[in-house]
């Protein structure tokens, strides 16, 4: 039977095993680019309020 305290815990420093992660800003879409994706989003099968929803996001 289990009882009791653990002696150690092995994974106490387990964030030294891996590297911090990069910082960066969120990526967003070139002005030169958005006639064509809200092209492709009229064309594309979604349904018709979907659709408004992608062209309201991206007001």
């Amino acid at each position: 039977m289990n009882i009791g305290l653990i002696d150690a815990n092995l994974l106490a420093k387990i964030n030294t095993a891996f590297a911090d992660p990069k910082k960066k800003n969120m990526t967003s879409i070139s002005p030169n680019k958005l006639p064509t994706i809200m092209r492709s989003l009229t064309r594309a099968s979604i349904s018709h309020i979907t659709n408004l929803i992608c062209a309201y996001e991206m007001n």
